[in-house]
């Protein structure tokens, strides 16, 4: 609703076909290992890429006709604040402005970067506390000694002085980061980078996930331990970078960061966390552009 003035209905057993599967088809085709290894193939009319660009068609048109609606809401003044109101209010202001091609573009990387990931994240929270109940119940005791009015608004600044629940978000993000890779560039020139050559046209991609694993940058890597926030060295604040960084940073990084931090609150607040009887965390996670643990996994909420 925030975004898209909308809901989805994704969760409902008695939805239809819409939106998030025309989306859901074309990332798990167009991230596929094969299309990376030959990109050209997309060109190609065989039933993976015939499959691509009929979800994508599909897709287009239910960006447009969302963008159509919002238009005529905001013709007859009606219509809410939302993302795709707000674009549409920036594109025809702009004195350049043609069509509503750049807020399609846009919506459509709202859903790639911000549904996607955002949901993989709270997910893999989740996990993580059912994992290690001991850093749950750590947790819930700062939330609790620093916010115990539980009617406070949560927000940034109420926020700030928790320091175990920000030590939890960034551990999470290093180990269970959404993205498991970002998207190629291409050296426009002969390039070094480092000690290793890089002639004209070569296709970088950093390993962004990949990043929170190394062992020359961190101890033990592959342990959750929030504790090693409080002192972290150069080197791995420059490793990390769950929202890539530079000029093409996430714009979602802070909205991300606080929607993390009221998500753990509310749930740490009211329940316990327990993998139900006969699940655990899948060390195999679902890979494609955004990586996600599995998703048939169940929980029990225990209310406190």
């Amino acid at each position: 609703m925030f975004f898209f003035g909308r809901e989805f209905n994704f969760m409902s057993k008695e939805r239809k076909e819409g939106i998030i599967d025309y989306y859901l088809n074309v990332v798990k085709i167009i991230f596929h290992p094969f299309y990376y290894v030959f990109p050209d193939m997309i060109y190609v009319p065989i039933p993976a890429s015939l499959k691509y660009y009929r979800n994508l068609k599909l897709f287009d048109e239910y960006i447009y006709e969302m963008i159509k609606e919002e238009r005529e809401k905001m013709k007859k003044g009606e219509g809410g604040k939302n993302l795709i109101h707000n674009l549409i209010e920036a594109a025809i202001s702009n004195p350049d402005f043609v069509d509503l091609q750049a807020v399609r573009d846009n919506v459509t990387m709202m859903f790639l970067a911000a549904h996607e990931t955002t949901s993989s994240t709270i997910l893999s929270l989740t996990c993580s506390m059912a994992q290690h109940p001991e850093i749950q119940e750590k947790l819930r005791e700062e939330i609790k000694r620093l916010m115990p009015d539980p009617k406070q608004e949560i927000n940034m600044q109420s926020t700030k002085n928790l320091h175990y629940l920000k030590n939890v978000v960034n551990e999470n993000l290093r180990r269970n980061n959404p993205i498991g890779f970002s998207f190629a560039r291409v050296a426009t020139k002969d390039t070094v980078l480092g000690d290793i050559f890089l002639p004209k046209g070569s296709y970088l991609i950093s390993s962004v996930r990949g990043n929170g694993f190394s062992e020359e940058v961190w101890d033990n890597p592959m342990e959750f331990n929030p504790d090693r926030w409080d002192k972290v060295t150069n080197e791995q604040k420059e490793s990390f970078i769950p929202f890539l960084c530079g000029p093409r940073v996430c714009p979602g990084r802070m909205l991300s960061l606080i929607e993390q931090e009221i998500y753990l609150i509310c749930l740490l607040r009211k329940y316990k966390v327990e993998f139900a009887p006969g699940h655990s965390l899948d060390k195999h996670a679902i890979d494609r552009f955004v990586v996600t643990p599995r998703l048939d996994i169940k929980f029990n909420f225990t209310p406190l």
